[in-house]
């Protein structure tokens, strides 16, 4: 009987989810592969330190969040207790990584109007020609990274009036209107067949990771930091209700099924203008 091996348990781990999901864990856990092979650690014989470390690598070296490091410590403690049952590992670390604590709401960042006219323009001029699309997607469109990542070249149907299958959260899909400039963008990257992933690396599909190195590194380069590609459906949405949309409108082209989470993006937003402390202040002379 042939032995099971890491990889085995790296499929049978990832097989039950979505298409989506399977590409955002299959990024956490190349990434921490990456990092144990990097520092000489056999992730075999990771211990919970081991984990811990890396999550605070990730955090503090990859900027990423409080909470994508808390989900990337659930998903690589989720594997070694599959990889404990396999027989690969003889303890299993898990239970005893400590993991940040994420709270229930964020302050998020997002971008102002001439902050976020700069971003398109930075990568319309970019040699990579994937931020183009990519940017254009995630603040014209309000995209989710991994929405965007997902996109095939049949998914993308050009025109008069082009527009987008998008592969929405909670396993759906959306047709959705894009601007020509898009189209063009999208166009300028996509190759045949129609089963093609649109956004690509090497010949497969874009890990979420990898697009989320690209969208950070471009937003650095023109000084915007702690921007991620989350803050860009955020800007989406609060620059969408400045430029006079209606809400149903930016509910429909991001996917929400209600104005509440518009409403919680811009209060963040609303809260650092200024507008009510001026006011009253004003009015109080």
């Amino acid at each position: 009987m042939a032995q099971v091996t890491l990889d085995d348990v790296i499929a049978r781990y990832l097989a039950p989810h979505t298409h989506t999901t399977r590409s955002s864990y299959k990024s956490i856990i190349n990434t921490w592969l990456v990092w144990c092979n990097d520092n000489a650690i056999n992730p075999l014989m990771a211990t919970a330190s081991h984990i811990e470390v890396y999550g605070r690598y990730i955090q503090e070296h990859l900027d990423y969040s409080t909470r994508y490091r808390s989900v990337s410590l659930s998903v690589i403690c989720n594997l070694y207790k599959q990889l404990t049952i396999a027989g690969l590992v003889r303890q299993d670390p898990s239970p005893y990584v400590r993991r940040p604590r994420v709270s229930l709401h964020s302050e998020g960042s997002y971008l102002t109007r001439e902050q976020a006219r700069d971003l398109l323009q930075a990568a319309q001029h970019s040699p990579d020609l994937r931020l183009d699309a990519l940017i254009r997607l995630l603040l014209l469109n309000g995209c989710r990274i991994t929405e965007a990542i997902s996109l095939t070249t049949g998914d993308h149907h050009t025109g008069h009036a082009p527009w987008l299958r998008l592969p929405r959260k909670g396993q759906w899909h959306q047709q959705v209107a894009i601007t020509a400039e898009t189209s063009q963008a999208l166009d300028r990257i996509s190759i045949a067949p129609d089963t093609a992933p649109i956004f690509r690396r090497d010949g497969e599909q874009l890990p979420v990771g990898a697009a989320r190195r690209l969208v950070v590194k471009l937003c650095m380069s023109i000084g915007l930091d702690h921007i991620t590609p989350h803050s860009l459906r955020r800007t989406f949405a609060t620059l969408s209700r400045d430029a006079g949309v209606d809400d149903k409108d930016i509910m429909a082209a991001g996917g929400w099924t209600s104005s509440d989470m518009l409403d919680y993006y811009d209060m963040h937003s609303r809260a650092l203008n200024g507008t009510a402390t001026t006011t009253l202040s004003a009015y109080l002379s």
